[in-house]
């Protein structure tokens, strides 16, 4: 039996336009985040300073991807403006 999911909202940059990659790793950066958020409101667990340190080490990793993507599309300058 599959459990059907929502989609969880992800704010994509305007870089995301133009780059599919970009676009991914933002929705996958997303999943993370609500899987992250499941777990805690499940278990009804405290964030602590190991799963605050997971999850910048997982941020900083998909930031890291996506500036390389950026570099390499030329659409670096975009990575951080959003549409308002």
């Amino acid at each position: 039996m599959a459990i059907k999911l929502d989609k969880p909202y992800v704010k994509h940059s305007i870089a995301s336009e133009s780059d599919d990659r970009v676009w991914f790793l933002e929705e996958l950066e997303g999943e993370v985040l609500e899987f992250a958020k499941y777990m805690k409101d499940h278990y009804k667990i405290k964030y602590n300073d190991t799963a605050r340190a997971h999850l910048k080490r997982i941020g900083k990793s998909t930031q890291n991807l996506r500036v390389t993507s950026s570099l390499g599309t030329a659409t670096f300058e975009d990575l951080h403006k959003y549409k308002e």
